[in-house]
């Protein structure tokens, strides 16, 4: 499946909070795979955001190195991290999950945020009505 890194990026935390769900086994297989398969293809973008922040950032209290809102360098680190998050689309072998299969209790945001990844059933078209009268005969003019 082809997806953009904005999608992943944006989805982890749904499909970190539908993975600590009770669901069927099949679905429970299902979550796992696809969260470390979408672990694996974050894995560059992990790197290369750290790397920005420690080439924009600052050394906080604590010791460790970050880039707060209000810091001169934030517009250059967003811009390099839009570019690098709008330019990339990866390949993944996302299994699909069915939604008849999904708890009963799930939340709009998680399905909203994984849409991409639930197998929605096919709408099913209207049945035609039948009548049970003969036609009628064409009227002549």
């Amino acid at each position: 499946m082809k997806i953009k890194l904005s999608v992943l990026i944006s989805s982890q935390a749904a499909l970190m909070m539908l993975l600590q769900e009770k669901t069927r086994r099949e679905i429970a297989f299902s979550l796992a795979h696809n969260s470390r398969i979408i672990t694996e293809a974050l894995a560059p973008y992990e790197t290369f955001r750290k790397e920005l922040i420690t080439k924009y950032g600052e050394e906080q209290p604590g010791g460790q190195i970050g880039i707060s809102a209000d810091s001169p360098e934030m517009p250059k680190y967003q811009k390099e991290i839009s570019g690098y998050i709008g330019e990339n689309e990866l390949v993944l072998d996302i299994k699909k999950i069915r939604s008849d299969l999904l708890p009963n209790e799930i939340s709009g945001a998680i399905i909203f945020d994984l849409e991409w990844m639930i197998e929605m059933p096919e709408a099913k078209s209207p049945r035609k009505k039948h009548s049970s009268a003969a036609p009628k005969p064409p009227v002549e003019a």
